[in-house]
């Protein structure tokens, strides 16, 4: 199961997750900075460490769609606005 959720991450636009598919583990970093992150958890209640560590034992089926979308909406919006 942690395969295939690293492997969807991989496949997002989501930054820095294509490193994701040959990890191992229940964790891992996405090298979003604070302000995405703090972004991630206002606009969108997804929570994760200010390094950008998320667990990846907690995205499944169920939620992984909805974080991949968050992920790309700070990141594209903030890219477009700088």
């Amino acid at each position: 199961r942690l395969a295939a959720v690293r492997g969807r991450l991989a496949a997002s636009c989501v930054p820095g997750a294509s490193k994701l598919e040959t990890q191992e583990g229940l964790f891992a970093i996405l090298p979003l900075d604070p302000a995405r992150i703090v972004q991630l958890r206002v606009e969108h209640g997804i929570y994760m460490d200010v390094s950008g560590r998320i667990n990846i034992a907690g995205l499944n089926e169920a939620n992984i769609d909805r974080f991949i979308k968050a992920c790309s909406t700070v990141t594209t919006l903030n890219r477009s606005a700088a």
